[in-house]
């Protein structure tokens, strides 16, 4: 507790003192430290210090001493003490005025009283107070530290926090939801909640400031329903993981409520939590590791039996006799999201990771939100997505959970552009490695044929597996060879040219040169340079109509081929 004018006048050595001045407010002007002082005040007084005077040099004028009390006033001191019996017998009225006027106490101290007793009782008080301070935090530390260790839940934490602080309070994790809650909060936590389903991200306090050098904790002030409540921040390894939310009465202010004892206890159960939220952090990564090698092994087909399967799948608390139909996608832009806003204290690769790791929780959150069972993983950088659906006309469902998880990563990383493909044909029971194949090669396909930031259904795909059915006939290979042999090796030499895409491009477009080259970004000429380029190297006329479908077949077949490899080598 601190120190102030009140407790002062309460010490022994007090007790012949008289407040002459501003006693209405003793118990609100705190003490901070003790000095002695006569004139020229200048800057030699601080804020909140006792100050002591014998009146040397100013007793003996009243103009003088209203100017000296005038001096200490404005130095923001707590208290002026005046040693009366020497230099100066009364203290002057027009200085009692002015104190009363400010509220500024004025004491007389007999001279009999030594100023160093004063100094060493008001001291030995000081260190008494911060003493039990001290002990008290060391006391609520080895609490709160002692349940971290026996692994107690978090609302057990808040408990011991509500006792010590006498206020109830919630514990939640960086997105507001609560894990943990101390008694006498349940009307309070139920404002809390519907301010969260309200709000898209969890509002951020204004900074209070605490008293100085007794807290280190991020401490703001914010409203729920009209009500005021201290948020603590909770950071683990620099980032933010949770936060304290503690409701103040309307009597009580966020700067009386963070009283240095007070602070102290914050400080502490702001570690301990930040402790628990790291040591939940592990074993969720261990369990997210666990999840995904279950699902990636799915997805690749690579399962001992169908008995091992639904054993391991009860320990992880997956459902997988449910329909699920599988959706791949990925982020295609990140590194340059990265370089927008580059950090020197997160490389890429950590950036990466937490951003992957969060659109995988995200994934979770929002199968609970519509009630489907997901099952996720990512491997270098692929999003490999089981959801729960219906086996009939289950694309618009699909298509409804894909709109949630752009809508929540593009409100982390604006300007994300985010690539689907859905394994659509396969969708049922104990089917994932080919509904995860399909969604594979039609995310591949998918990009290939529309670019970026789409979304491709496995019928999307319906010419390509039609082409399935004559990829491994070897005399198709050998035209395939021969008619675009050139322009594959073209492009891998001079990838800056691109010619198999110009040719794409060039269909798509109706063999409109205009639209193809607007849809290429490139000037009309250097289009037409490109087209000459595809005739003079396949010996083939991009006017002529069965040559011009012979090339189509060739590109789209060994697409095919391309794309089955990459995922086969994934």
């Amino acid at each position: 507790m601190l120190l102030t004018v009140e407790d002062v006048m309460n010490l022994d050595i007090m007790q012949h003192a008289v407040v002459r001045s501003g006693s209405g407010g003793l118990n609100s002007r705190l003490v901070k430290w003790v000095s002695v002082i006569e004139v020229p005040v200048e800057d030699f007084v601080g804020q909140h210090e006792l100050v002591l005077s014998t009146a040397i040099g100013c007793g003996h004028d009243q103009a003088l001493f209203l100017q000296f009390v005038k001096d200490i006033y404005n130095s923001g001191a707590a208290a002026l003490a005046i040693s009366t019996g020497r230099y100066i017998y009364d203290i002057p009225e027009n200085a009692v005025a002015f104190a009363d006027s400010h509220h500024f106490p004025i004491i007389e101290v007999p001279w009999k009283v030594r100023f160093s007793a004063i100094i060493e009782a008001v001291l030995n008080e000081m260190n008494s107070r911060r003493h039990k301070v001290f002990k008290r935090s060391e006391d609520v530390q080895q609490r709160l530290f002692s349940l971290i260790l026996q692994g107690a839940h978090l609302s057990k934490i808040a408990e011991v926090v509500h006792q010590e602080l006498g206020h109830p309070l919630l514990i939640v994790d960086h997105r507001g939801h609560v894990y943990g809650e101390s008694r006498r909060i349940g009307a309070f936590r139920k404002k809390w909640q519907r301010l969260i389903q309200s709000e898209p991200k969890i509002p951020k306090g204004v900074p209070v400031r605490t008293p100085q050098h007794l807290s280190h904790s991020d401490i703001r002030c914010l409203r729920v329903a009209r009500e005021s409540a201290i948020q603590v921040v909770i950071r683990s390894s620099g980032k933010i993981v949770g936060y304290m939310i503690i409701p103040l009465p309307s009597d009580v202010t966020a700067e009386n409520f963070l009283q240095p004892d007070n602070s102290i206890v914050l400080d502490y159960a702001s570690m301990a939590t930040a402790l628990w939220f790291s040591r939940e952090h592990a074993v969720q990564e261990a369990e997210m590791r666990l999840r995904d090698d279950f699902v990636w092994n799915l997805a690749k087909g690579e399962t001992p039996s169908w008995e091992a399967v639904l054993s391991r799948a009860k320990a992880l608390g997956y459902k997988v006799t449910l329909p699920y139909v599988c959706t791949v996608g990925l982020i295609e832009n990140l590194r340059q999201l990265y370089e927008r806003h580059p950090s020197d204290d997160v490389s890429y690769e950590h950036w990466r990771h937490n951003i992957m790791r969060y659109t995988e929780e995200q994934i979770h959150h929002i199968g609970n939100t519509v009630n489907l069972e997901t099952m996720t993983t990512c491997q270098d950088g692929l999003f490999v997505i089981f959801l729960e659906c219906p086996q009939q006309n289950f694309i618009d469902e699909v298509n409804y959970f894909l709109d949630l998880i752009e809508n929540e990563v593009k409100s982390l990383l604006p300007g994300a552009v985010m690539s689907w493909g859905i394994g659509d044909s396969r969708a049922g029971v104990r089917s994932f490695h080919h509904s995860y194949s399909e969604a594979r090669v039609t995310l591949d396909i998918g990009r290939r044929q529309r670019g970026s930031g789409t979304r491709s259904t496995h019928e999307d795909t319906s010419v390509y597996r039609a082409l399935m059915c004559l990829k491994d006939n070897q005399d198709l290979k050998d035209i395939v060879t021969s008619t675009i042999g050139k322009l594959v090796d073209y492009d891998r030499q001079k990838p800056g040219m691109d010619l198999i895409d110009t040719l794409n491009a060039y269909v798509r477009h109706h063999g409109n040169v205009s639209r193809t080259a607007r849809a290429l970004n490139l000037h009309r000429q250097s289009l037409l340079y490109r087209l000459r380029k595809i005739e003079s190297l396949t010996n083939r006329s991009l006017v002529n109509a069965d040559d011009l479908f012979l090339l189509n077949l060739s590109v789209k077949l060994w697409t095919l081929t391309a794309d089955e490899q990459k995922i086969q080598n994934a």
